[in-house]
């Protein structure tokens, strides 16, 4: 079964390898959503889609607490490409258990298409005497308890995807159900034998962070509203650990054992707590030296992030609707995805004024019209000047190009074109090309953009598999953007009311 998860984040370094690892255990792709972060949360992402991992990262720096909008927004933008059929909503830390993958997907091939299923919350606590360093190391063997009973029990929602659906239906805010633009809801179901383990507390630092700059955010979104669902836990202890006693390590089983739960006198973990160990499925984690887990650093640098930068949003005497029609955001992903420093735009295409945006939005990259470069940006270019260009050794980066036609080619000509690019020693590369595609906000992109890396030679059969598949053009429903014309990261479509 094809599936996919989608995850909006911030600030989560101390635990988002465990999440990406453990999970992609059981999923075939990871989207995520990264909010803004500032403690080497993105790092680690992209140190993870480095090794190969199939992950998707939305740099989101719009600051608030938007997580219904953005996640639904995220929805509609990367389902029509990677057409999945089961589709999780989870936080970063949320761990999938299930017996094995085959024993899920058996579970949820039962399941119509259209329907929501709902699995249930399991909260794990932080020993007596919490160890930060092993929880660093291993959150799930370092938590081995959880709650007797949740009151109430939270849901996480998954949908067994019908195409009709996509774009109608909204994620609700903690992705804990959906329902239809209109209001009505799909069918829902439950499901045995198939849980989310959740481990929202896990050290001092970690929550003390998490509940601050959570709560913030959520003023942010709209200080008079009521918060839904469960996120009223991030405004009883920000009020705790700023107005009332704090939060240390003698409280935190207390914490943990009251997180997102009704009100009940004597709870302990003697009578409240039930042994109950998970086995992970992330194995050794390799970066966690680039995490910065100090509670000062964290509450500091995400409130320098939101000063610096604001909330993400083109401000009226930024916003260039009379600015070249340009989406870099997917480009952009892919230049720190390869690490490439030096860039190209090939001639008889758009790329040399693409690439000088490029250049603009980081200045650490560099155009190079003549020398060596690191990506070859073929944009808007004819589908027979692409082929032609394959064998121009000199025009070759070491890295990758990234083409899209000027008009919608057809297979048989796009296939050719890859063969002739393939015969010079690239091939087009599956994930970065899917995700491209589902970052960028124009209908052409969407439909046609190609990244391609140098060929392996042991993987001939694949690369003309992949071919086959990247040859035809994509149906993807998303209208093309009237304004702003200039696309600096991939939520700026988003039209937000605070």
């Amino acid at each position: 079964m094809n599936t996919l998860a989608i995850a909006m984040i911030k600030n989560e370094a101390d635990i988002v390898e465990a999440f990406v690892r453990h999970n992609l255990c059981l999923l075939d792709l990871l989207v995520v959503i990264d909010n803004g972060s500032t403690d080497g949360t993105r790092e680690i992402l992209t140190s993870l889609q480095r090794e190969g991992l199939p992950l998707v990262v939305f740099d989101d720096p719009i600051f608030g607490y938007f997580q219904s909008e953005k996640v639904t927004h995220v929805y509609r933008k990367v389902v029509p490409v990677f057409n999945p059929e089961l589709v999780w909503f989870l936080d970063a830390d949320e761990f999938i258990h299930a017996p094995s993958r085959a024993a899920l997907d058996a579970a949820f091939a039962a399941v119509p298409a259209g329907q929501a299923v709902l699995l249930p919350w399991r909260t794990h606590l932080p020993e007596a005497d919490v160890d930060p360093s092993r929880v660093l190391a291993d959150p799930l063997g370092a938590m081995p308890d959880r709650r007797r009973r949740e009151e109430p029990t939270y849901y996480k929602a998954v949908v067994r995807r019908d195409p009709r659906d996509d774009e109608r239906l909204v994620i609700e805010q903690g992705n804990h159900n959906v329902h239809f633009a209109d209001g009505t809801r799909p069918p829902v179901c439950t499901m045995e034998g198939v849980c989310v383990v959740h481990l929202p507390v896990r050290s001092v630092e970690q929550l003390s962070a998490k509940v601050i700059n959570g709560w913030q955010a959520y003023l942010v979104k709209n200080r008079h509203a009521a918060v839904p669902t469960a996120g009223f836990q991030w405004q009883q202890l920000y009020e705790r650990a700023v107005y009332g006693q704090g939060l240390d390590a003698a409280t935190l089983t207390e914490v943990a054992l009251d997180y997102a739960q009704s009100t009940r006198p004597g709870r302990n973990r003697a009578a409240d707590a039930l042994r109950e160990p998970v086995p992970s499925r992330y194995g050794p984690l390799r970066y966690l030296h680039l995490a910065r887990t100090n509670l000062l650093a964290k509450i500091a640098m995400n409130m320098e992030s939101f000063i610096l930068n604001g909330d993400g949003t083109l401000k009226p005497d930024t916003d260039e609707t009379a600015a070249p029609r340009r989406d870099i955001a997917g480009l952009l992903e892919v230049l720190r995805q390869t690490d490439a420093a030096t860039l190209r735009g090939a001639p008889a295409s758009e790329g040399p004024t693409w690439v000088m945006e490029l250049a603009l939005a980081n200045p650490g990259w560099r155009d190079t019209p003549q020398g060596e470069a690191e990506l070859l940006l073929a944009a808007n270019m004819p589908v027979d000047a692409f082929a032609a260009l394959a064998a121009d050794a000199a025009a070759h980066p070491t890295r990758r190009v990234v083409w899209w036609p000027a008009n919608e080619a057809g297979a048989a000509a796009t296939d050719a074109a890859l063969l002739a690019w393939y015969q010079a020693g690239w091939e087009p590369q599956l994930l970065e090309t899917m995700g491209y595609r589902a970052l960028s906000a124009f209908p052409e992109l969407r439909r046609g953009a190609i990244v391609l890396h140098p060929a392996e030679p042991q993987r001939a059969a694949r690369a003309a598999a992949v071919r086959q598949v990247l040859g035809k053009p994509t149906p993807v429903g998303a209208a093309a953007l009237a304004a702003p014309k200039r696309v600096l990261h991939p939520m700026q479509d988003m039209a937000l009311a605070a």
